[in-house]
């Protein structure tokens, strides 16, 4: 099932080979930015684990649809993962498995564990119980406590090409026009991508951020604030599309597929900064359209 997830195949096959010899870790820290596809990495990780013939319970693993694993996320308004899911964790583990000797622990946002819950967490990790796999999953090895990721095996995936990801879309999606432009914004975060062709009120707000990126570009701050102007007592619609817009233009930087000059790219990183000043400031409660205005001035 390893080989259903896009890209950092250099890493699929050391576990798949890691898994053939039984030689694979029992505690393994998965790194992803997020959009990658972390989660989903580490589900068919454990149904390799679970079942190395494959099926139909391999593919509910898969799918999130399974009761062989175990999964621990944050909870509440801070998001954290307390003790106490912990500790229900290990109870459960202790039982046997459904179908054989084998079960697997999945923490996702392992970033996310307090105190009290790392080092509950760490008695575990020092001793496993046999034939558990726990599979952290966090941003990056630097977030997640000394301690953890000192027990793990650290894995730091990396993104598809565009061409892989827009490969796997038309699969998924007929949209090929905003496939093209997803798959470029987010440099083939395919989880990301996912996200916005599954819903449409989301996909409306990438397709406005292009508009007004192609604004911010062509220096038209006119129809910059036409576009805006529109969301100007929607708080939050106007800081995805700036926040998708800062993407858009982060993007023409760092690919120059537009075979940008000096002077255009210069101008673009300068707006990149600029976007990125104004979502400062609206989280900091300063009038939206003050906010937005502030932004046409800068073209």
């Amino acid at each position: 099932m390893l080989d259903s997830f896009i890209g950092s195949n250099i890493i699929k096959t050391n576990l798949k080979l890691a898994l053939a010899e039984n030689k694979i870790s029992s505690s393994i820290l998965i790194c992803a930015e997020q959009g990658l596809g972390c989660g989903y990495f580490a589900r068919a990780l454990a149904s390799e684990y679970l079942y190395p013939n494959g099926g139909k319970l391999a593919q509910n693993i898969c799918d999130g649809t399974d009761a062989e694993v175990v999964t621990i996320q944050g909870e509440g308004a801070s998001g954290q993962i307390k003790i106490s899911q912990i500790t229900a964790a290990r109870t459960e583990i202790m039982n046997t498995s459904i179908v054989n000797d084998r079960r697997v622990v999945i923490i996702k946002q392992a970033h996310m564990l307090n105190k009290s819950s790392a080092n509950a967490l760490l008695k575990i990790l020092e001793e496993p119980p046999v034939g558990v796999l726990f599979i952290l999953c966090a941003p990056n090895a630097s977030t997640v406590m000394v301690t953890i990721r000192s027990r793990c095996n650290i894995y730091n995936l990396t993104s598809p090409t565009a061409d892989e990801c827009k490969t796997y879309l038309r699969a998924f999606s007929k949209d090929t026009q905003n496939i093209e432009a997803l798959s470029q914004v987010y440099f083939g975060k395919i989880g990301t991508c996912k996200k916005y062709l599954q819903d449409k009120k989301k996909l409306k707000l990438f397709e406005t951020s292009l508009n007004v990126a192609t604004s911010i570009a062509e220096k038209d701050g006119y129809t910059l604030m036409s576009l805006l102007s529109k969301h100007e007592k929607e708080k939050d619609v106007t800081v995805s599309i700036l926040t998708n817009c800062y993407h858009i233009l982060a993007g023409k930087i760092t690919n120059n597929s537009l075979g940008l000059d000096a002077t255009e790219y210069a101008y673009i990183s300068k707006m990149v900064s600029e976007v990125q000043n104004t979502l400062f400031w609206i989280a900091q409660n300063v009038n939206l359209k003050l906010c937005v205005c502030e932004l046409a001035t800068k073209i």
